[in-house]
């Protein structure tokens, strides 16, 4: 789960291997795009395309938020082309149909793509994954990406 993409890999005989993912890349931008319908959000690179008519409903980058507040932002790091709110829970970016998408809710679509690409590409389910956090991510960052894989695994 990274900030601007997010990969797949498993580890075959001992040997890693990179996997590709619906799209046939093996890189999955970090970007998740909700509409005013209702439908499913797009994940990916379907929502880095939908960014252009939605600009202030995909979210992306937005790892960087997780488990931090508001006031724990700088000013740049406020400066985003979509709305950010305080949260009871830290940031949380509006959706049009007025819900209000958490970091770890976004992080929680993006490990809900991957492991469906996994699954379709290994033709079995994928029951155990190992997400990894840069080393600076403090404990609230950390348990942010758990509570991430978690949702990830309940909404599937």
């Amino acid at each position: 789960l990274g900030t601007t993409n997010s990969l797949l890999a498993v580890i075959d005989a001992g040997i890693p291997m990179v996997l590709a993912n619906r799209d046939g890349r093996r890189l999955t931008p970090s970007v998740v795009s909700y509409s005013a319908d209702g439908t499913e959000p797009l994940v990916g690179e379907a929502a880095q395309r939908a960014q252009g008519a939605r600009p202030t409903s995909t979210f992306f980058a937005t790892k960087r938020f997780m488990g931090r507040r508001v006031s724990e932002l700088t000013e740049g790091e406020r400066r985003l082309p979509f709305p950010m709110v305080a949260t009871s829970e830290g940031v949380g970016f509006p959706d049009p149909d007025g819900n209000v998408r958490t970091p770890v809710e976004i992080a929680a679509r993006i490990l809900e793509a991957l492991k469906r690409d996994a699954e379709a590409v290994l033709g079995e389910a994928v029951e155990r994954a190992v997400i990894t956090c840069p080393a600076y991510f403090n404990d609230a960052q950390r348990q942010a990406t758990q509570a991430a894989g978690a949702l990830a695994v309940k909404s599937i």
